[in-house]
This record gives C-alpha cells, sequence and structure tokens, in this order.
C-alpha cells in the first residue's frame, strides 16, 4: 500500500504533493509547492491532517523537506531506484493528488532518462504531471522512487518532467550531515546550509535571494477569519486550502470556508444524504427555522448546512465578532447535525464524512 507514504500538502498558495521517507524521518516535495511558507499542512490519504515544519530548500533543484512530530513508523518504506537503469519505455507511475483531487496513479513511460531542458537534466515522461501532482514520486514497476515530479513547467506542453533520483540522493546527503531542525536555504553555489536571512553565502560568497526568507502574507480578510479560527481551537495552517479559502474536519464533518462573488464570507458542510424514504418528514424539518441562525438545504440528494455574512459584517465593531463567531461555530453544528440526521430521520452520512 505505497499510497499510505503518500501526502497531500496545502497552503493559503494552494496545494502539491509530498512523500514519506523513513530513513529521514521527514517528507520531500518540491520547493515551488511550499514556496513562501515554513509551516504546512501535511494531509495523509485518511484525512488525518499534522502541521509540517520546512526546515530545507534548495530553489535551483525545486525540492524541499518537511519534518512532522508525528509517528509514521507503520508506513510502507519507500526505496529510492538507482537511476542510472532507467531506459526509455520503462513503465512508470506518477503518484499524487493532481488539481487538489483524492490520490491517484497515473501510468506512462520514460521518454528520455536525461532529458537536458533549462539547464538541467530530468526524466521525461508521458505520465500526466499535473498541478498537484508537484512534490509527488515517480515510482517503476517495482514501486521504487525514480524521481520528484514537478509540473511547475508551464511552457512543456503535454510533457512531463522529474527531478531524477540522484540528485534527490545528493540532497538528502546534505540534510543528513545537517540535522536540520530550522528553516534553511541550500546555497546554489556550494550547497551550504542557510539558516538566518542574508543576501550571501558565508562559506562562498554567492548571491543568496533573501525573499526565500520570507513568509507569504495573508488578507486582512483572511487574517480575521483565521482570528476566528483560533479562538475556537481550530489551527487555520491544517485549515488553508489555497488562496482565502479553507477546508477542514471538525469531528466527522468536512467544513468549508470561502468567499463568494468578492463580497460574501460563506461556511457550509455537506452533512449527510437523503433517506429513501420519509422524505417529508425530513424536509420539513429542513424548511423549518430550528437551526437558524444555520440555514439546511439540499442539492441532488445531498443535505447541506449553511451561514453566510458579508466580509464587511466581520469589520463590524458592534457585531463583527458575533458575526465571526457564527461563521466558525458552523463547525461544531454540522458535526452536531450529521449525527442527528442520522438518527432521527435515517439520514445516510455524507459521502464526504470522516467516520
Amino acid at each position: 500500500m505505497k499510497q499510505k507514504s503518500i501526502f497531500k500538502i496545502r497552503t493559503a498558495g494552494g496545494s502539491g504533493t509530498a512523500f514519506y521517507l523513513s530513513d529521514i524521518n521527514a517528507f520531500v516535495t518540491n520547493f515551488h509547492v511550499v514556496e513562501g511558507y515554513q509551516k504546512v499542512c501535511v494531509e495523509a490519504i485518511d484525512k488525518n491532517s499534522y502541521e509540517g515544519s520546512v526546515v530545507m530548500i534548495s530553489q535551483s533543484e525545486d525540492i524541499a523537506i518537511i519534518k512532522v512530530e508525528a509517528d509514521f513508523s507503520d508506513l510502507p518504506k519507500l526505496i529510492i531506484s538507482d537511476v542510472s537503469q532507467l531506459r526509455s519505455r520503462d513503465e512508470v507511475f506518477a503518484l499524487g493528488y493532481p488539481y487538489g483531487l483524492p490520490y491517484t496513479e497515473t501510468k506512462g513511460i520514460i521518454s528520455a532518462p536525461d532529458q537536458l531542458f533549462q539547464g538541467k537534466k530530468y526524466i521525461q515522461t508521458d505520465a500526466p504531471i499535473n498541478p498537484g501532482n508537484s512534490g509527488g514520486p515517480l515510482v517503476n514497476v517495482a514501486g521504487e522512487v525514480v524521481g520528484i515530479n514537478t509540473s511547475k513547467f508551464s511552457d512543456a506542453d503535454n510533457i512531463g518532467f522529474t527531478v531524477p533520483a540522484d540528485r534527490l540522493l545528493s540532497f538528502l546527503d546534505i540534510y543528513r550531515k545537517e540535522n536540520l531542525q530550522t528553516f534553511s536555504v541550500v546555497c546554489n553555489s556550494c550547497s551550504s546550509c542557510i539558516n538566518e536571512e542574508t543576501e550571501y553565502c558565508y562559506n562562498c560568497g554567492s548571491e543568496i535571494d533573501k525573499n526565500l526568507f520570507n513568509e507569504n502574507e495573508i488578507s486582512e480578510l483572511a487574517r480575521k477569519i483565521e482570528s476566528g479560527m483560533i479562538s475556537k481551537g481550530i489551527n487555520p495552517i491544517l485549515a488553508r486550502d489555497g488562496y482565502e479559502y479553507w477546508q477542514f474536519y471538525h469531528g466527522s464533518t468536512l467544513i468549508r470556508i470561502y468567499i463568494f462573488d468578492e463580497s460574501f464570507v460563506c461556511a457550509n458542510s455537506m452533512i449527510n444524504e437523503l433517506p429513501s424514504g420519509n422524505i417529508e418528514s425530513i424536509m420539513r424539518y429542513i424548511l423549518s427555522d430550528q437551526n437558524l441562525p444555520y440555514n439546511l438545504g439540499t442539492w441532488d440528494k445531498n443535505i447541506y448546512i449553511t451561514y453566510r455574512t458579508h466580509y464587511t459584517d466581520l469589520f463590524n465593531e458592534k457585531h463583527g465578532q458575533q458575526e465571526l463567531d457564527k461563521l466558525i461555530l458552523l463547525a461544531e453544528k454540522a458535526d452536531f447535525m450529521d449525527n442527528y440526521l442520522n438518527e432521527t430521520y435515517g439520514c445516510p452520512f455524507a459521502s464526504t464524512a470522516k467516520i
């Protein structure tokens, strides 16, 4: 079950993929997946999420390492392959979460094992490597890692590129030697690890992009919403899933908070499905006002709970905090409602439920 070692990475900038290497007890992904973030969400295939710390990045190699304080000793061990044995037309599989979708494996072949592109050699494959696949492994038929998939080359139409495993191994050698615990940047020239903002490498004098040490700022509205999350014990790092978009589990229910029509902040959760019988009683309940300020509604066979507020109301001096509380507390209401509807009306849990 190699897929258990493949994780989704989520930030306020989007999502990507990472894979766990037991030899270093850490996760590997692309640099561009975590660029601008030193804390990220690392989400397992079972939807459990962990806060990860980015401890090492290389802009030139497009590789990053993430540490998570949790026990992953039961995960399948991934072995890094000897890429010198790769040949054109070898069968390979790209593992990951394309476009933030659930875990996916796509099959292809090696088109060229050492293709020169933009000054570096990559493994070229026809296996689709889409946004979201970035940072995930390309594996051979034996399940061994031959490289790290990257989708950053937007001008490479219908061609997949993978950072080869030999470059990954060199990167891992640096990591083992340094035993890094805090955020560090690898010098492009001498491979020294630099853990504080500087314009020049203190070892070789090469220029260092000091912006690599800066974290991307979130909007004022995002800060307001995340302050509400923190006040209710929700870790916003584990909820971020793109720009001004949050997605997280509260109990068994999946909660989404997002901006609609550039003016409204919405919170909703798909909590249940309509039962096969007893439709009149459940529909009467859904149409009642018993759950205000939250609304229940249906779409196809699914039952939703929702709340919407204008973004300006969140900044209102008199009732802004109340509006923020209502928005965030939808999570608790949703976690209660899915059980209530299941036990009272026989409504099956939603397909997104974590049960």
